[in-house]
């Protein structure tokens, strides 16, 4: 049977910090966050290039997994050619750019490109699934329905069963349930082969 994990932040953060990465502010910011959610097509709405996120440049060293405001994943180059090692996935990626956030002054030229003083990484980017894999087992899971949409709909999710389709699972996945990022134990050994840091997994049952 297939071994079936999340993929998890290792560390645990303040409240009053409680991210690694925090984007310098740009126009298209509300569409940006809307594109991890959904299959968006609109493009144009996007930004025209990468985006930029001030981070402590020690954490980068330590995790390639980095917690940010947005609902994408932003993850090292590394980790991104491992998840998508074993089989082509639909997926969205953007590029980001990393920006030493103890810099002090301004991070831009009057003309547009950073300043030449300003650390930066351009080795990580943000990256999300648009296909949600149907294989919540409603009869195995332990969930509550949700009061205000019709029956089928889940509230909260205290017990996790996934199934599989004919003993197939996905690499990687998420659910229509919940947002975490799935992945098979063949993904989680590549990971941990290929040294990929600041992650932790959590293995969840599968019926079938």
């Amino acid at each position: 049977m297939t071994k079936i994990c999340t993929l998890d932040f290792l560390f645990d953060r303040p409240s009053n910090n409680p991210y690694e990465a925090y984007p310098l502010p740009f126009a298209e910011e509300n569409y940006f966050r809307a594109a991890a959610d959904t299959k968006f097509d609109k493009v144009e709405f996007l930004p025209k290039g990468p985006v930029y996120m001030k981070v402590k440049f020690q954490d980068i060293h330590k995790c390639q997994l980095l917690k940010n405001p947005f609902n994408w994943f932003l993850i090292s180059d590394l980790m991104y050619k491992t998840l998508l090692s074993i089989e082509p996935i639909e997926h969205f990626m953007w590029p980001a750019v990393l920006i030493d956030m103890n810099h002090r002054g301004k991070y831009f030229e009057e003309s547009g490109p950073l300043k030449s003083k300003v650390k930066f990484d351009n080795s990580f980017k943000f990256f999300g699934l648009h296909t949600r894999f149907e294989c919540f087992d409603r009869e195995y899971s332990q969930w509550t329905p949700n009061p205000f949409a019709p029956p089928d709909k889940i509230s909260g999710i205290t017990k996790l069963v996934l199934k599989s389709h004919d003993g197939y699972f996905p690499p990687i996945f998420t659910l229509p349930e919940k947002s975490n990022l799935f992945i098979t134990g063949q993904i989680k050994d590549l990971l941990v082969q290929n040294d990929v840091r600041g992650v932790e997994f959590q293995e969840i049952e599968v019926s079938g």
